[in-house]
């Protein structure tokens, strides 16, 4: 009778585990072998008392734990078309990031940087690892990809990838917004003709702008091309503000806090417009 339970017991985890984990894996992931309708029956028939349920319930967090890299790619029916080796691709970068490998570098050396510049600009998974960011392709260097480079050296350099792509989202924003200027080059510049009284301080605070590392240049100049090739804003909730978080201006008050990342606290504000 003991063995008998056992024997059920087992059953109704290994059922109800595999349901859990495969109703949280990907929808291209194969769902055929998991008996989901059946393991109810099998976790009611093994502890009518719950017992069951509360070791369940442990095994969905670790099988959730397990399968947050596939969650967080958010890998639906688009994701069946892709193929083989893209897909391959995508779950080597995200699983890269969330270990944060020391040796994340070599982890994606065999993927093609054409491939992780294609990954980056879709990103499912809000990816900022620097190994990745590092390999992207930056295609034609026009002036409106100068301006937000620039832009982001200057107001971001010491900022993480995350922290830089979150304010080249309030910049492209503006862009976007109806209340600012129409390009980045415009919004970047607004004000600049009044020392200390611009929209970025850097542009009017009586310095000159200049490059002086070269290794962050590269990298701003990466975020800055993802950026305008379409990587979705997904870090900042619309901010279309932001300020260091040393300080605390007063227009602050009057808008709404979307996110704090890094060194930097962001705001949109609290009546939306009609976005360009």
């Amino acid at each position: 009778m003991v063995t008998s339970k056992l024997g059920v017991l087992s059953r109704g985890i290994a059922a109800a585990a595999t349901a859990v984990a495969l109703c949280a894996a990907p929808a291209w992931a194969d769902r055929s072998a998991a008996p989901i309708h059946s393991a109810k029956a099998i976790v009611a028939e093994a502890a009518p008392d719950g017992s069951l349920l509360r070791l369940l319930e442990d095994e969905r967090d670790r099988m959730t734990t397990i399968l947050s890299v596939a969650t967080r790619l958010q890998l639906d029916a688009e994701a069946a078309a892709e193929g083989p080796a893209l897909k391959a691709a995508r779950l080597a970068l995200i699983a890269a990031q969330n270990a944060e490998m020391q040796d994340a570098q070599a982890m994606l050396g065999e993927i093609e940087s054409d491939t992780i510049t294609e990954l980056l600009i879709a990103d499912p998974g809000r990816i900022t690892l620097p190994a990745a960011i590092d390999r992207v392709v930056v295609g034609e260097k026009h002036q409106q990809w100068y301006c937000l480079a620039e832009g982001l050296y200057f107001e971001a350099r010491g900022e993480s990838v995350m922290g830089q792509f979150a304010v080249a989202e309030v910049i492209l924003n503006r862009v976007d917004s109806g209340r600012y200027p129409d390009t980045v080059c415009a919004v970047l510049n607004q004000g600049a003709e009044k020392l200390n009284a611009c929209q970025f301080s850097y542009n009017c605070d009586g310095h000159a702008e200049e490059i002086h590392e070269p290794k962050a240049w590269d990298r701003v100049g990466k975020v800055a091309w993802l950026m305008l090739e379409g990587r979705p804003r997904s870090l900042t909730g619309n901010a279309t503000h932001y300020h260091a978080t040393h300080v605390s201006p007063r227009w602050s008050k009057k808008l709404k806090q979307t996110a704090r990342i890094g060194d930097h606290v962001f705001y949109r504000y609290r009546t939306q417009v009609s976005q360009r």
